[in-house]
């Protein structure tokens, strides 16, 4: 059995609603529930989907877009997923001294259905 989190209900429905299998009202009940759901625990990248999500929907219920408009806005946030990479570190200490050396990091990131890849140094 597949065990979900707040925040992939949260991305799974907002695929529906942007396929039209849902309507943006059942959109919304679903997301603030999930996002209720959601613990300080959960993460940045949670954090950061549902801070989209919610401005996206003020900005339209504000009148600033279309309903068009919106799922153009929300695509994006259903296809692109957040990776939070620390840099990868070696301390070296020698008598009273010590000196941190970071290396490079390389990871992929999917977004849209491709994968990039991203060097950070």
């Amino acid at each position: 059995m597949k065990m979900t989190t707040p925040a992939s209900d949260i991305r799974s429905w907002l695929r529906r609603y942007l396929s039209a299998e849902v309507s943006l009202t059942t959109f919304a009940e679903r997301f603030t529930q999930s996002a209720w759901s959601l613990s300080e625990r959960d993460g940045d990248s949670e954090d950061e989907l549902v801070y989209e999500i919610e401005l996206r929907l003020a900005e339209f219920s504000n009148g600033d877009w279309t309903e068009s408009e919106l799922r153009d806005l929300l695509r994006p946030v259903a296809t692109t997923y957040v990776v939070g990479v620390a840099p990868s570190a070696v301390t070296l200490k020698t008598g009273s001294a010590s000196t941190t050396v970071y290396q490079s990091v390389s990871f992929g990131v999917r977004s849209a259905g491709r994968a990039h890849d991203m060097a950070r140094a």
